[in-house]
């Protein structure tokens, strides 16, 4: 037993079972290589982020980035981006202020074989950590409009944190903001910033609370007044700015807000002036606009723009005795009027009764359709557009219609008969 035994484990069939496994596993490994090579990547400015700092120091300053290389398979670094990277400094120990040197570590994604990190140290500065409660300077607006009544903050300091070189900088926190030609109350938030003896901001300082609410509020009452239409009117002067009689504001009276003290003394606002030279007829203009020049300051309105009824005076003519003219019949018919003239008055712009006024207008009556009989038919009058008449006297009439009498035939008076001549009278 003990010879056969001695036998199954002969030195040589060990070496080439030695030799059969890193054959095999240099196949392997050539395989591998020919189908995923090696690749290596470089990753510039890789950010450092710090950990575990302790509570009482802060870092001055920022940190350097690195530069990292790595090396692994082609499948595995070709994925890669520098976003996947993250380049750590561990401060866990560290005992008080000053420069410390630290080692930097990457944290590489599986299959990575080799990581190069450059530089593979760095140097921290540490400060202690200082936090003070300081007041806020606000930076008010140099022109306040006479409706503010008040101007509130939700505090009036704030808890800064920094190092204690940073915070040696700091002068003041202030706090600005602008009214923006608001007149309506409202409400912002503000973020303070440490600014040193300069004006400039102090980096680093970390501010509770970030923002603080300013609330401003405007004195906001409210007033119906007049609205007065305004013209640009011919006058014994001359064009002359004038309120306009004879002008209806739609709507009448605007409203207006603003400071109760200002209001007061408002009773009315104005149109910016009118051309009424163009209108010929009463009718509307749109959209005139409203004149705020002689409003106080703080005062507002409501509307801008009014629409204004303008009532234009009609001119007149009174026309006597015009001739009544029968329309619609057949030149063969007998017409006979109550009565064969009109009076009336025609009133619209001048100029257009300027063209009828030697020139009376067409009085009427329409008897189409009508046959013989009696009728009593409307009086008519015809006037270009622009005009209008009234006072028609008559308004109506008797209309006889008929058709002429058959002529009576003249009678012929009889012949008297000629004797004949006597045959053989001669003469004497």
């Amino acid at each position: 037993m003990r010879e056969r035994l001695s036998l199954s484990i002969n030195p040589g069939k060990i070496g080439r079972i030695i030799l059969s496994l890193l054959l095999a596993f240099v196949l392997w490994a050539f395989v591998s290589w020919e189908n995923d090579p090696e690749r290596t990547r470089t990753f510039s400015a890789i950010p450092i982020e710090a950990v575990d700092v302790p509570e009482d120091l802060l870092i001055v300053g920022s940190l350097p980035t690195v530069r990292v290389q790595l090396r692994g398979p082609e499948s595995v670094v070709q994925r890669l981006d520098s976003a996947m990277l993250v380049a750590r400094v561990s401060l866990a120990g560290v005992a008080g202020s000053g420069l410390v040197e630290v080692d930097v570590q990457v944290d590489t994604p599986e299959g990575v074989r080799k990581v190069t990190i450059e530089p593979n140290t760095v140097v921290v500065e540490l400060d202690q950590m200082v936090s003070e409660t300081w007041p806020i300077t606000f930076d008010e607006p140099e022109a306040l409009p006479p409706n503010l009544t008040s101007i509130t903050f939700s505090t009036e300091e704030v808890l800064l944190a920094g190092s204690r070189a940073d915070m040696e900088r700091v002068a003041e926190v202030r706090v600005a903001f602008d009214l923006d030609d608001r007149d309506q109350s409202f409400g912002v938030d503000l973020m303070p910033q440490p600014v040193d003896d300069g004006g400039v901001v102090v980096p680093g300082i970390e501010v509770q609370p970030e923002t603080i609410r300013v609330d401003v509020q405007f004195e906001t009452r409210q007033k119906s007044v007049r609205v007065i239409a305004m013209c640009a009117c011919e006058s014994n002067q001359g064009l002359e700015i004038q309120e306009l009689d004879t002008a209806s504001p739609i709507p009448s009276a605007v409203t207006i807000a603003g400071p109760e003290s200002l209001l007061e003394s408002i009773e009315s606002i104005q149109t910016e002036p009118i051309d009424i030279s163009g209108l010929g007829r009463s009718g509307f203009v749109s959209n005139v606009v409203l004149d705020d020049s002689t409003l106080p300051e703080g005062v507002t309105l409501e509307r801008r723009t009014v629409d204004v009824y303008v009532d234009v005076p009609d001119e007149r003519l009174v026309f006597n005795d015009v001739p009544i003219q029968v329309i619609g019949l057949d030149a063969s018919y007998t017409v006979n009027l109550s009565e064969t003239v009109a009076s009336f008055e025609v009133a619209g712009p001048e100029a257009v009764l300027a063209e009828i006024e030697n020139t009376p207008p067409i009085v009427l009556v329409d008897a189409s359709g009508q046959g013989e009989g009696t009728y009593t038919l409307p009086v008519r009058v015809l006037l270009p557009p622009e005009l209008r008449y009234q006072g028609l006297q008559p308004t109506s009439v008797q209309v006889v219609i008929s058709l002429p009498p058959t002529p009576t035939p003249t009678p012929q008076p009889a012949s008297t008969p000629q004797p004949a001549p006597t045959q053989g009278a001669t003469d004497s």
